[in-house]
């Protein structure tokens, strides 16, 4: 499910960025930032990278058990779904003289999504029917946190855009015992 949703941000956005720009490129990608060694992960520089930073349990919801009423008078107790959201980093590795390109396109992926901030099933078909909707916002770094956040990354900071978004339902619905109904007995006293 998270591929599948990157994926398809990853797809909506370049084809806004095509359409923007009128060519055929691709010009964001889905992949790690750096390799193990430290290297730049893409080959070919002047692209925009997506790369998923993080993945947070959202309790919002709580994480109680559900129990569901099934068909044959019981009740199925189920472990809860597990909500997620995911954090992904939209950087510039546009270098020399094309730097000012990369800034365009950043700036490009801010409009599109201040634009877009909730995908759901009217605007993009191709959301699994697990995936309800997701919903984008921007998540402020102070200049610590940003140096905090490039150390972790491993490599020298480059211009970026961290997104938050809203959120994955993992739930496999899987039974885990059954229980009995309760009902109040049918009492008839009389006087």
């Amino acid at each position: 499910m998270i591929y599948s949703a990157l994926n398809i941000i990853v797809s909506k956005i370049n084809d806004y960025l095509k359409l923007r720009f009128s060519s055929n490129s691709n010009y964001l990608e889905l992949c790690n930032l750096l390799d193990q060694d430290g290297s730049l992960a893409i080959v070919d520089s002047n692209k925009i990278i997506a790369t998923l930073i993080n993945i947070e349990r959202e309790t919002a919801f709580g994480i109680n058990h559900q129990i569901l009423p099934n068909n044959n008078g019981k009740h199925a107790l189920t472990n809860p779904p597990v909500y997620i959201n995911l954090y992904i980093l939209f950087t510039s590795v546009y270098t020399g003289k094309n730097y000012s390109e990369g800034l365009k396109f950043i700036s490009s992926i801010i409009e599109y999504l201040q634009a877009n901030l909730v995908f759901d099933h009217a605007n993009t078909p191709q959301l699994g029917p697990k995936i309800e909707k997701l919903t984008f916002e921007i998540v402020n770094l102070d200049i610590q946190n940003l140096s905090q956040l490039w150390g972790a990354i491993g490599g020298k900071y480059m211009p970026s855009i961290l997104y938050k978004i809203r959120m994955l339902s993992f739930d496999q619905g899987q039974i885990k015992s059954e229980l009995y109904s309760v009902s109040q007995p049918d009492f008839n006293i009389e006087h």
